[in-house]
């Protein structure tokens, strides 16, 4: 008794350490990326500013899109950030909170792994499979977004649903139905394809609030928080309007074009599953539940949208994880009937190659250092004055988050360039939102321009006053 006590103590204090160093982990390296001007920092900016001007009444308010954020997203699970930020104004909240959460993706992952007899081992590594996954590293790596939160509360779904505790599901749906508008639909493909364990009149009235839920959000609740003075419909005309000039004549074109949908469907998958050496095929019921999901956004002409890159994965990675360890389980599982126990230790060996292979070549997260030119950018900024209009590359725009009025350079909004005080560029960082050949041929014409002055130029950072600017 004592000796198993000891067994299990031991092996929670490893998992416990793993946990604390992952977590340590991506904390630096969110902390490096940032201070060296490495992340596509716009979400960062928008959510930062709408917890920051929650505090001041300004009800989740982004300077950046100069209205609540729930016009754009329905994504009310960032007040959970109001009590830390009362502590503590600081962005570095939301950095953290993306490494404790990929700490809970490993621990929940585990959990599951353990649920289909991996043993303690082989339950670690497919933890550590799923956090090291590229498409979960290049959406944290690339810039914040609350949809992180997505990936472990549909993980706890599937856990609970596992571990016949429904209470439990309908807790974590419930809050997961508030990190964004589009879960409602991960959630409907989730209950549709459920083998068991939920009446088929019990999933019917799921699935009619979720479809009900969804349509309030999209047609009712987010153009109530919209910007008034701009066109509520813009993001679905911009990423969906060239199948029509209105949300009901895009959803037509969607039901009475299924070989657009299916094509689309299949290059996504397709694109998804390779980063798991299509695993997950094995399991083609954890697979579907993502189907309602994807349909939304691969048939959008925004690229990183369509092919499901960065955080636009996150709404289906745990489909993903799900399938991929369930099929993990049925490989050991022929594995060791076709070579037997008396061959057990050439069954780990393989089982352990498929876990390395697997390990190794899902490495997606980046290492910056700080430089020479990053300290240089941050001793140019202090020199700003604070209460002038500037406009700034994305990745920049964090430092500026004390400042009066900071807007993405070369446009933002209904904001320009050419009417603001001081502007700074940086060659080497992010573009967005124009191409690197726009940004060099826009610098180009302001540095060749009677009306602004151009107080600091190394090569790469630019940093122009308009002449007529005094400082007051």
């Amino acid at each position: 008794m004592n000796a198993s006590k000891i067994v299990i103590n031991k092996e929670q204090k490893i998992n416990l350490l793993i946990i604390t160093s992952i977590i340590a982990f991506i904390f630096i390296l969110k902390c490096l990326q940032h201070y060296t001007f490495n992340t596509h920092a716009y979400d960062l900016s928008t959510f930062d500013t709408a917890i920051s001007n929650t505090l001041k009444l300004k009800f989740l308010y982004s300077n950046q899109i100069e209205s609540s954020i729930l016009s754009e997203n329905f994504c009310t699970i960032i007040l959970i950030y109001l009590p830390l930020y009362l502590i503590f104004n600081s962005i570095y909240w939301l950095f953290l909170s993306q490494a404790i959460l990929v700490g809970i993706i490993f621990c929940i992952c585990f959990k599951i792994a353990r649920f289909y007899d991996f043993d303690i081992r082989e339950a670690r590594f497919i933890g550590l499979i799923c956090i090291f996954n590229r498409r979960l590293a290049q959406g944290i790596m690339y810039n914040y977004h609350p949809e992180i939160f997505a990936i472990p509360l549909l993980l706890l779904i599937i856990y609970c649903y596992l571990k016949n505790k429904n209470k439990y599901v309908y807790l974590f749906s419930t809050l997961l139905l508030t990190v964004k508008e589009d879960m409602a639909l991960s959630l409907i493909g989730f209950y549709i394809f459920l083998n068991k364990k939920f009446s088929l009149k019990l999933k019917t009235s799921l699935i009619s609030f979720l479809i009900l839920y969804f349509i309030f959000i999209i047609f009712f609740l987010i153009p109530y928080f919209g910007n008034f003075n701009n066109d509520q419909s813009w993001m679905i005309k911009a990423r969906w309007g060239q199948f029509g000039n209105s949300k009901l004549e895009i959803f037509m074109y969607f039901i009475t074009h299924p070989i657009f949908i299916i094509k689309s469907l299949l290059n996504s998958y397709y694109k998804l599953l390779e980063t798991f050496y299509f695993l997950p095929v094995l399991s083609p019921n954890q697979l579907l539940m993502s189907l309602p999901y994807i349909s939304l956004h691969t048939t959008s002409s925004f690229n990183i949208q369509s092919e499901l890159k960065l955080y636009y994965s996150f709404g289906i990675l745990p489909f993903i994880y799900w399938g991929a360890i369930t099929s993990l389980a049925e490989v050991k599982s022929f594995i060791y009937k076709i070579l037997k126990t008396k061959y057990l230790f050439i069954n780990k060996y393989l089982i352990s190659i498929i876990f390395v292979i697997l390990l190794t070549t899902q490495w997606g997260w980046k290492i910056y250092l700080p430089n020479k030119d990053c300290f240089k950018q941050h001793d140019i900024l202090q020199t700003i004055p604070k209460n002038v209009k500037i406009s700034s590359q994305g990745p920049i725009v964090p430092h500026l988050r004390n400042y009066k009025f900071v807007k993405v350079f070369p446009y933002q909004n209904n904001f320009s360039y050419e009417n603001a005080d001081y502007i700074i560029i940086n060659k080497q960082l992010d573009s967005f939102p124009v191409s690197k050949k726009e940004l060099n041929n826009i610098n180009e014409t302001i540095f060749n321009s009677k009306s602004w002055k151009n107080i600091y130029n190394d090569g790469n950072i630019y940093v122009y006053k308009k002449y007529k600017f005094q400082n007051k």
